[in-house]
């Protein structure tokens, strides 16, 4: 039976060499995480209490729309698709070409030509309409993908907003609540 004692003892006393060390890597990791010397003391000052920050939602919401890289790089892409539009309509517009020329030969007078032309596109506008066709559809495909994006965006702020409120009913209901009851019991025992 004693020697059970003693290795029992000897277990307690591992487990708690066991939590210490652990406990001195935490206290090193955050010095660490706070850019503080290693073996820097962890010191409380006042009380742990800060105050909630009221948010708005509407605000929150915009902050995160615009902070999206995602977002910015849809709306991008929808402006080149429709740069790409512009572009395959003005291809239909005649292209004019001007040529002024000087001949010159030895034995005969010098003679000038003038050579204007206009190809047709209009006529044959097959491409130019495919390539409108093209970045008709892959706008559609974008801003699909847009709406998409932002529906889930604005569900991931509302729904961190909840949680932020929950969280916060949460802490009033500890400090307003349970927290004084805990300290009635407390000095009740530590007065008895």
């Amino acid at each position: 039976e004693a020697l059970r004692a003693r290795v029992e003892a000897l277990r307690a006393a591992n487990q708690v060499r066991a939590a210490l060390n652990e406990q001195r890597s935490a206290h090193d990791r955050l010095n660490y995480l706070m850019a503080r010397r290693k073996g820097t003391p962890l010191v409380l000052d006042g009380r742990l209490q800060i105050p909630f920050v009221e948010l708005d939602i509407g605000q929150l919401k915009q902050e995160a729309l615009s902070n999206r890289p995602e977002l910015e790089r849809l709306t991008y892409s929808i402006e080149k698709e429709n740069l790409r539009i512009q572009r395959a309509r003005r291809d239909l517009y005649p292209d004019f070409d001007l040529n002024v020329s000087q001949h010159y030969l030895e034995a005969a007078p010098t003679t000038w030509s003038i050579t204007v032309s206009a190809p047709l596109s209009f006529l044959f506008n097959g491409r130019q309409k495919g390539e409108v066709a093209e970045a008709e559809a892959n706008i559609a495909s974008l801003q699909s993908e847009e709406l998409n994006l932002r529906n889930t965006v604005l569900l991931e702020v509302e729904e961190a907003y909840r949680n932020s409120q929950t969280a916060k009913d949460q802490i009033q209901l500890l400090q307003e609540e349970i927290l004084p009851q805990a300290e009635e019991v407390y000095e009740m025992f530590s007065f008895s």
